[in-house]
């Protein structure tokens, strides 16, 4: 397939462009030192990719729009279905010249290679066209083999889903950032550390935004629902306020159990098991713990069972063991104890004699 990513330099365009070259696919890239060859080189593209911050995505797809041919496909990387105002996508146009659009938004940071970091990861994914079938199919055999999830929504559910999902986040992310910056560092610091599964949870997520400020800024000024949001989230700060100030907290009381009963029990169940599990991997986390990285070669089944017989073979209780392949192809285990010993040295020294 002839395809062109454009952005190609950025974190995503620069992992897909990567994943596609590996796919066998003829791939054409356009980023801002050539942008003024964008017309000439998508005409012949069978699919585009757009990769850019999503102020642009309108501009970029309006020039796909008018050059690209019928049948063909534009995908949209942004966390944003529909950009707002002047920045908007003209899906009318893209529709009327017989050219399919799809938006492929990876919920989380991609790294390259993708083949390494898709395992478990969700997807949205939203087409519509005349050819949506075809592309729709041909889109998730690309990633499929990595064993993503993919959610099927159309452009407006992906957007209200990403109000829960990443616009709340956000603006709390923003409200934290104003409230610690008139806190003393030392109180913000106990309590990032001290916090319980709940707290610490939020403050993850708050972290983690908080490292791609400009990420935040672009999403909340074109996310088409973030006004309507903030709105909600005033009122319920006003009510809050009128409770604390009244005494009066059986509103708020119910409106935590209607809420919490708005998610299906099935779902309710499994974020609580996973929320427990967490809570445990977390606490032997913050104990003694080794970390051990292994590199591609050495990443084959039955290491894991070679590095735990050799804790097994001294005798060491082990409370958690955790492991996960790492973008380079290798592997990464951590092994909690509940003390680390002579003996836990002894294991660690024959199995980092591995890697010599």
């Amino acid at each position: 397939m002839k395809t062109l990513v454009v952005g190609a330099k950025g974190v995503l365009g620069s992992a897909l462009v990567e994943l596609l070259i590996s796919l066998s696919h003829q791939v054409s890239c356009v980023d801002v030192d050539t942008v003024e060859q964008l017309p000439e080189i998508a005409e012949s593209q069978n699919v585009a990719f757009i990769a850019v911050p999503i102020s642009q995505i309108g501009k970029v797809a309006a020039i796909l729009t008018r050059v690209m041919k019928p049948d063909s496909l534009i995908v949209s990387g942004g966390s944003v279905a529909e950009p707002t105002g002047s920045r908007a996508i003209d899906f009318e146009s893209i529709r009327k010249n017989g050219i399919t659009f799809a938006l492929l938004h990876l919920m989380f940071r991609p790294i390259a290679p993708l083949s390494k970091t898709m395992f478990g990861e969700n997807i949205a994914l939203a087409v519509e066209g005349d050819q949506d079938g075809r592309w729709q199919k041909w889109l998730m055999e690309q990633f499929n083999r990595f064993g993503p999830i993919f959610h099927h929504l159309d452009r407006d559910g992906h957007d209200r889903m990403t109000v829960i999902s990443q616009i709340f986040h956000m603006i709390i992310a923003v409200e934290a950032a104003i409230l610690w910056n008139t806190t003393q560092e030392t109180d913000v610091a106990s309590g990032v550390k001290t916090g319980g599964f709940p707290c610490q949870s939020i403050i993850r997520s708050v972290l983690r935004s908080m490292q791609r400020p400009d990420l935040i800024a672009e999403i909340l000024c074109n996310h088409p629902h973030v006004v309507k949001t903030l709105a909600a989230m005033g009122d319920a700060l006003a009510e809050i306020e009128q409770a604390v100030s009244s005494g009066k907290m059986d509103g708020i009381e119910e409106s935590l159990k209607i809420a919490r009963g708005c998610i299906k029990s099935d779902l309710r169940r499994e974020v609580d098991w996973t929320a427990g599990k967490l809570i445990r991997l977390e606490a032997d986390f913050r104990k003694p713990k080794l970390i051990f990285d292994f590199p591609t070669e050495m990443n084959q089944p039955g290491l894991l069972a070679r590095v735990m017989g050799e804790f097994d073979r001294l005798n060491i209780n082990k409370t958690s063991t955790f492991a996960h392949n790492l973008p380079d192809g290798g592997c990464q285990f951590i092994i909690g104890f509940e003390s680390i010993d002579h003996r836990v040295h002894e294991a660690e020294e024959r199995i980092r004699s591995w890697l010599k």
